[in-house]
């Protein structure tokens, strides 16, 4: 079982685990989980540390309640000594970075094709990242993606947009951290965008882009020129 807030962090590690065979449920808080861990435990639970309500910490001691000794990784966007070190004592069975590397788990055919993928959508990128300016800090290509053509991400040791928007929403100062967009390269719609070029790619990189923050949570600054967008991309894809 998945745990965490984010929806683009689910995907990401969904599409990891499903990779290998395994079947992958999925909740967006402590609570919901614990709810269906109490009526039919999982294998595993990968478990986000800072979610809205109950944490991750308090939520591995409910576990520990409920489902014994149910192998539990906390995942977390601070990859610090304390936390690690509470995380264990609190017993958890082991402790990840938040984004989860999971590049040293693939080996090495799945990643010498991944880098000819890469290599064969560099210029993609390299225009997707000059259409968005600083809208985003990096563009890259994703092989963790499954369903979503993109997703926004925080580099290791960044605070995640959630947790931004969590304490701004209360009054607290926060740094605004700007997204790496990752792009899946065996979606449709971004095999679409290669074909693109002027005002229509313009159009659908900035579509992929807010579509990718709403899913992780995020509002648009402009929802009139989002709509506009998606309307006429429609539109034009209907004749």
């Amino acid at each position: 079982m998945i745990v965490d807030d984010e929806p683009s962090q689910r995907e990401l590690l969904r599409g990891f685990v499903e990779s290998f065979g395994f079947s992958v449920d999925e909740a967006s808080s402590a609570e919901e989980a614990l709810d269906r861990i109490g009526r039919d435990p999982p294998q595993m639970v990968l478990l986000d540390v800072r979610m809205p309500g109950m944490s991750g910490i308090e939520a591995l001691g409910e576990i520990r309640k409920i489902a014994g000794d149910l192998p539990v990784l906390l995942i977390t966007a601070y990859a610090d000594l304390r936390q690690a070190v509470e995380a264990v004592k609190s017993g958890a069975d082991d402790y990840l970075a938040k984004p989860v590397d999971l590049g040293e788990l693939e080996d090495e055919e799945e990643k010498k094709q991944q880098e000819e993928v890469a290599k064969d959508f560099e210029d993609l990128v390299k225009q997707v990242q000059e259409t968005l300016g600083d809208k985003v800090k990096e563009v890259r290509v994703s092989h963790r993606l499954t369903n979503s053509p993109a997703c926004l991400v925080t580099e290791e040791g960044e605070m995640s947009a959630n947790l931004e928007r969590i304490l701004k929403s209360v009054g607290q100062d926060a740094p605004t951290i700007k997204p790496v967009m990752e792009l899946n390269p065996d979606h449709p719609l971004v095999g679409k965008l290669k074909g693109e070029e002027g005002e229509r790619f313009d159009d659908l990189t900035n579509i992929l882009f807010d579509q990718a923050l709403l899913a992780e949570g995020g509002t648009l600054d402009d929802p009139a020129s989002f709509v506009a967008k998606l309307n006429k991309m429609l539109l034009e894809m209907s004749v």
